[in-house]
């Protein structure tokens, strides 16, 4: 990012992996565990008229970048020139409504669920050509990451502390 001009504006930290694992190992089990270091939640750069927020996930071998969203003030860039950069880019959306486009990632079944019920599977770009004072470009990972993730996390749990039989009388 600095390589392109941006600056960090901001950072905040959250549970790292051992964190996450140690929330739900108290939720779970009720055990107490080890919370460990603090991680990267989220970040945010700005260049200009531009700006990008970065939130990141817990991962095993740590943080990785879950959702970027890009932004730039409406009086920067008209509609136009914007929505003309989009399809240079990244070709004709997956799906589209008038305010906002949509790149599903193939394979994806719920490509054609309406707003706001959409909640992709997979990893999907969701750009809104006004979004209040903004035109907004976001990429997500997709649901089936974030329960992958969930899971990962019950898992180890489940492994770090087993559940006990309860005794029988």
């Amino acid at each position: 990012m600095r390589a392109a001009g941006y600056t960090r504006a901001g950072s905040s930290t959250s549970r790292s992996w051992q964190g996450e694992v140690a929330f739900q190992a108290r939720r779970l089990r009720g055990v107490t565990a080890p919370d460990g270091p603090e991680a990267v939640r989220s970040e945010i750069f700005t260049k200009g008229e531009e700006r990008i927020s970065v939130e990141y996930a817990p991962g095993r071998t740590g943080p990785y970048v879950a959702k970027a969203v890009y932004q730039i003030r409406v009086a920067a860039m008209d509609a136009g020139t914007f929505h003309s950069a989009l399809l240079a880019r990244y070709g004709p959306p997956t799906r589209k409504w008038e305010p906002e486009l949509h790149y599903c990632s193939r394979g994806e079944t719920n490509c054609d669920t309406r707003f706001p019920f959409y909640n992709p599977q997979l990893p999907s770009i969701s750009v809104f050509l006004t979004d209040g004072m903004y035109r907004t470009i976001t990429l997500a990972e997709g649901r089936k990451a974030r329960e992958t993730r969930e899971l990962a996390i019950r898992s180890e749990v489940d492994r770090l502390y087993p559940k006990k039989d309860k005794p029988t009388f």
